[in-house]
């Protein structure tokens, strides 16, 4: 081949093909010579003559001639050329490969091939590449003498040089006979960085768990790992604690990283394991099941000498192993019930006060009120402490003091008033308000305290004079104290007899059950446990538990509501006559004119109606709507916002909409007309605006963010939470209610909205994602410090039960309380959106974001969802059955929603919670009649364990799918259950009794089961616009994620007279009123009224505006 004449010889292709370079075919005989007279060609240079440099051509140079002209020859001698060839063949390597290789052959060759090539860099000092291969410099670093220290040249060659090391100790091993290079020295350390997640899981302390107790765990990684171990970067020291020098400083700039240094890569690779185990198992198990930090805790607790190994000790008390006696949850807390005479509340006595003011004569100071209630039992004792009189001993007064301070002369405890009791007595609760000795009664006040939390004060309803409350006959307007916004409460009626004290036979907490007292249902975040009261003339705001006393109403249907101990064991009979009782009260109290409505509206909320109002009524009333006063979650949802200026609601909004990946959809309103919309799905477009579409022309120019996720989005710490309510409360509300002549319009659009052409981009978002994370610690954030949720160690702190359930088998008789996720810190390991949701992107802002549903602890707008508006699950009337015709079981076919499973996260998950103990062959508890032989005589019903098999023809609950989780994950569920075939919706109609359970969020099957002939059993922590319109007991079955009640349920309601009655009576009553209530038009009408309140809330004159009445 010609072209190799004038090409050398050499193993590397480094001169590019070119018009000079042919292969045989294309021109086979030698080049043509040069014209006569012209000087001949300029030969190509050998490579080993070329110095090539990176970026530039070849370069050409004259032949050397002999005298005679002709080509001199280069002299060689044994040694090689006498100039350096610094860009020949590495090794004399060829650079074509011929023969088979084998990939480790393959791999050592090319290992061998880089590290000459890296060698040679190194040696020739050519380690800066191209101007156009570089990456952008680093700001400058300097020592302490002033020379920067991370020049470009000192930063490349330390990369080749840190490659280089790791291919020959690659090299070293793969290739038998390989010895490294000459000029090689093995570092004495090799380093590397395994940066830590804290951007992903903020609320992990990973500093701690990887140091632990005095550095203990630090140590023996690198004991274990024979490797240095060191934190950098950011937050890894305090600020102003941090080294001076350059290299320490460069570290603080980057992401929290653990640094790594050790003399072999084996050693480095087994710390870098070591570091991963820890990151991996706090980022995958909740806080409570991490053993590394329960075993950090007792090391430290060993080292500061407070251990107490209490795993192997028997208590004193009760004889369990596992707690000592100072621990023992049976044991009486007698320190729970003393009371301080000087703040009032419990746990400490007056001299160890920390109000008390030094020097004062505590000792004769009149008792004062607690300033929050406790639990059931302090509830009930703080109400009988303030109603008093009516003791069936004439010879005792109200205000009857006797004996001295030792206690001579006191009355017998067992008939004294609650304020007597002691060593010292004291007057009676309302006469020590600042009131002149001798104050009446509150009960001889005329006309009760009607303002008491929003309706029903101290015998509200009741007629004037001073008679005590439980001596009033029954009935006077539902009020009563605690009687929130649903009526009723104590006092509210019942029957005279004697004082409350004096019954014996009433437990403690009695008279409770289903959403009546503070705010039940309350969805500003806050679970119920703010109260707010306008109290012997003065507006007082405290903080209480969500506890709730019973509807003590009759006329259901010829039933007597039953009054319900949640220590008693309960029925299902019990919880379903009193709420059909309560729910009939509900029904006959609507407002039957627009007059009365707004009478209605100022009593509830303090507040005029919004703007518009009149249309409202209008709307509502041609269409028939069945509720016109039941609308309380609108005025919890917004009354946060009502400490917000409107003009932060509307920058919040346009912050929210104008970043696109905070998926939201956003729709402008302007002029009476839906003018712009983006984000979402086109149905839900679609639905939206078809929702609003019959009462657009009544709504002010707005901007609304809707959610496009099924979990909620917006979630205040308490607070923050507690801050704004109470400013709403105390500030501005009193503010627009003093307005006696408000304006029935709204205002011109503010400048700041535009026309809603289009939504303006925003760069930066303050929603956080958390997608298939563990979501607790963010989720009960608007929880108040002393809730069972904020406790350190969940799983070590115990639901409050008494608060919604009843007996042993915990039959949930208040659905608000059991929803409350600050009552319920199990529901950490047991509910699928805490353990990992499948979307989580959440702000902890006060934003406007409208949501389907939500968490109690959530301060989302609920709205009537368009899933149920656009007929997404549908009912077909000619396939449902009678109920004759239907099969006697539970039945219920779904997937493993509600939850993203990962590392076996589906065990602590709701739906396979749930499914796993409907189908265990395991016992469970249900009810028996001890007297069931003898119908003369009262129910007697009893717990008993019977095997679940034994009930095998009730039950029809299984997957039919399994999703949402690794493939790993997958696996194991398809192998732990048995999966069903799947099945049309409409296969439901078939059987008596449907359960429905929450998914990723509400169940878009709910409406349709109502529709139905069967009856629904419902489990729910979710809460959706609907809390007042459709009620447990009397609409459906509520469950708890426990579920050892839903056996129990099925059989009674399947088995007993009685229980069959009721089922069929509700499954009537469910149906009836769903196409009274769940129609498209009920939906406008909520949405309308909710959308003339958010109107008014961003309205800049709000405090002006509402309507007054005709």
């Amino acid at each position: 081949m010609s072209w190799r004449q004038n090409l050398g010889q050499t193993g590397a292709n480094t001169i590019p093909l070119g018009s000079r370079r042919r292969f045989g075919g294309d021109d086979a005989g030698p080049p043509p010579g040069p014209p006569q007279g012209e000087l001949p060609p300029i030969e190509m240079i050998p490579t080993s003559k070329i110095e090539l440099k990176r970026g530039r051509s070849p370069v050409r140079t004259e032949p050397e001639l002999n005298p005679d002209g002709t080509k001199k020859r280069r002299k060689r001698n044994r040694w090689g050329e006498a100039s350096d060839n610094k860009a020949a063949g590495l090794m004399n390597l060829p650079t074509a490969i011929t023969a088979p290789m084998t990939a480790e052959q393959l791999d050592a060759y090319v290992t061998h091939l880089r590290i000459e090539e890296i060698s040679q860099k190194l040696r020739i000092n050519d380690v800066v590449p191209a101007d156009g291969d570089r990456s952008p410099s680093p700001p400058p670093q300097y020592d302490n003498f002033g020379r920067r220290v991370n020049t470009r040249e000192f930063r490349y060659r330390k990369k080749l040089e840190d490659e280089r090391h790791k291919l020959i100790e690659k090299a070293m091993k793969i290739i038998p006979s390989y010895h490294p290079p000459s000029d090689y020295r093995r570092p004495t350390k090799t380093q590397e960085k395994v940066y830590v997640p804290v951007n992903d899981y903020p609320e992990i302390n990973f500093i701690g768990l990887l140091i632990g107790p005095r550095g203990n765990t630090l140590k023996k990684m690198e004991n274990e790992s024979a490797a240095k171990i060191a934190i950098r970067g950011k937050g890894s020291v305090k600020e102003g604690k941090g080294k001076s020098d350059a290299a320490h400083a460069s570290n603080q700039d980057e992401d929290l990283h653990c640094l790594i240094m050790a003399d072999t890569e084996d050693k480095v690779n087994k710390a870098k394991q070591l570091i991963h185990n820890v990151i991996e198992t706090a980022a995958s198990i909740p806080e409570g099941q991490n053993e590394l930090k329960r075993n950090q805790l007792r090391e430290l607790a060993a080292l500061n000498g407070t251990l107490r190994d209490d795993e192997n000790q028997a208590c004193q008390n009760c004889g369990e192993i596992g707690h000592r006696k100072y621990d023992c949850p049976q044991a009486r807390n007698f320190t729970a019930n003393i009371i301080c005479r000087v703040c009032g509340n419990a746990g400490h006595m007056a001299r160890d006060c920390p109000d008390r003011a030094r020097g004062s004569d505590w000792r004769n100071m009149p008792p004062r009120r607690p300033a929050g209630l406790g639990g059931p039992e302090d509830e009930y004792e703080k109400l009988m402490n303030e109603l008093g009189g009516g003791t069936t001993d004439p010879g005792r007064q109200i205000g009857w003091q006797e004996g001295s301070a030792d206690g001579a002369g006191a009355p017998p405890q067992e008939n004294s008033r609650p304020w007597q009791r002691g060593p010292t007595g004291g007057p009676a609760p309302w006469a020590s308000r600042g009131q002149p000795s001798g104050a009446p009664a509150p009960w001889a006040n005329r006309g009760g305290y009607d303002d008491y939390n929003g309706g029903g004060g101290y015998g509200g309803g009741a007629p004037g004079g001073g008679v005590p409350p439980w001596q009033q006959s029954r009935g006077g307007g539902g009020g009563g104290y605690g009687g929130g916004y649903g009526g009723g409460g104590y006092g509210g009626g019942g029957s005279g007899g004697p004082a409350p004290w004096q019954q014996q036979s009433q437990a403690p907490g009695e008279e409770w059950g289903e959403d009546t007292v503070g705010d039940p249902k309350c969805q500003c975040g806050c679970g119920g446990l703010y109260e707010f009261r306008n109290e012997y003339g003065a507006l007082t705001w405290t903080i209480r538990p969500l506890r709730m006393p019973a509807l003590d109403l009759d006329g259901s249907k010829g039933a007597a509501a039953v009054p319900l101990d949640p220590n008693t064991v309960g029925t299902p009979n019990q919880l379903v006559r009193n709420a059909e009782a309560s729910w009939l009260n509900t029904l006959q109290s609507q407002s039957q004119s627009l007059e009365s409505a707004v009478t209605q509206y100022t009593k509830r909320y303090n507040l005029p109606p919004p703007p518009n109002f009149d249309k409202w009524y209008e709307y509502a009333t041609e269409r028939d709507v069945q509720l016109i006063d039941e609308y309380d979650t609108i005025y919890h949802s917004l009354l946060p916002f009502w400490a917000l200026s409107p003009a932060t609601i509307r920058s919040r909004v346009r912050e929210a909409c104008g970043f696109q990946d905070n998926n939201l959809m956003c729709l402008l309103i302007r002029n009476g007309k839906s003018v712009h919309v983006e984000g979402g799905q086109p149905w839900l477009q679609e639905a939206i605006v078809g929702m609003i579409g019959n009462f657009v022309q009544y709504l002010p120019d707005m901007d609304l963010a809707f959610n496009v996720h099924d979990e909620p989005r917006v979630v205040v710490p308490h607070d923050e939470l507690e801050r704004l309510i109470r400013t709403a409360i105390t500030e501005n509300l009193p503010a627009a209610l003093a307005n006696p002549t408000p304006r029935n319009a709204f205002s011109s659009r503010p400048t700041d909205l535009g026309k809603g052409k289009r939504i303006p981009e925003v760069k930066t978002t303050r929603f956080n994602v958390f997608a298939h994370q563990p979501t607790w610690i963010p989720s009960r954030l608007s929880c108040p410090a002393t809730s069972p949720a904020r406790c350190l160690a969940a799983d070590t702190c115990p639901d409050n039960f008494t608060a919604y359930s009843l007996g042993d088998l915990g039959f949930v008789y208040n659905h608000t309380a059991f929803s409350d996720v600050c009552n319920s810190p199990s529901f950490a390991t047991s509910h699928g959106f805490f353990d990992r949701p499948n979307a989580f992107n959440v702000i902890h802002d006060l934003f406007p974001v409208f949501s389907q549903s939500k968490i109690s602890s959530f301060q989302d707008i609920l709205y009537p969802s368009p899933w149920y508006w656009y007929g997404k699950v549908a009912y077909e009337e000619k396939k449902d059955l009678s109920w004759a015709e239907k099969v006697n079981s539970l039945w219920w076919r779904g997937s493993t929603t509600g939850g993203f499973s990962r590392n076996g996260g589906w065990r602590r998950q709701h739906r396979q919670k749930l499914v796993q103990k409907l189908n265990a062959l395991d016992t469970a508890k249900i009810l028996t009649n001890a007297n069931a032989d003898n119908p003369e005589v009262a129910p007697h019903w009893q717990t008993k364990e019977v095997a679940r098999k034994d009930f095998d023809q009730v039950m029809d609950v299984h997957f039919s799918h399994v999703g949402q989780c690794d493939p790993g994950d997958c696996d194991a569920q398809k192998e732990f259950f048995t999966l069903a075939p799947p099945v049309d919706q409409q296969e439901a109609w078939r059987f008596r009794y449907l359960l429905d359970i929450d998914g990723n969020a509400f169940s878009g099957r709910f409406y349709a089961f109502l529709r139905s002939r069967s009856l629904v059993f419902k489990m729910a922590v979710f809460r959706e616009w609907h809390e007042e319109w459709i009620k447990p007991w009397v609409h459906y079955i509520p469950l708890s994620l426990r579920g050892d009640e839903a056996l129990e349920s099925v059989r009674y309601l399947s088995a007993e007279d009685e229980g069959k009655k009721q089922a069929v009576r509700m499954a009537e009553a469910s149906r009836e009123w769903a196409g009274k209530v769940l129609r498209n038009e009920d939906f406008e009408t909520w949405f309308f009224r909710l959308l003339l309140e958010y109107g008014r809330l961003v309205d800049d004159d709000r405090l002006h505006i509402g309507y007054a009445g005709s």
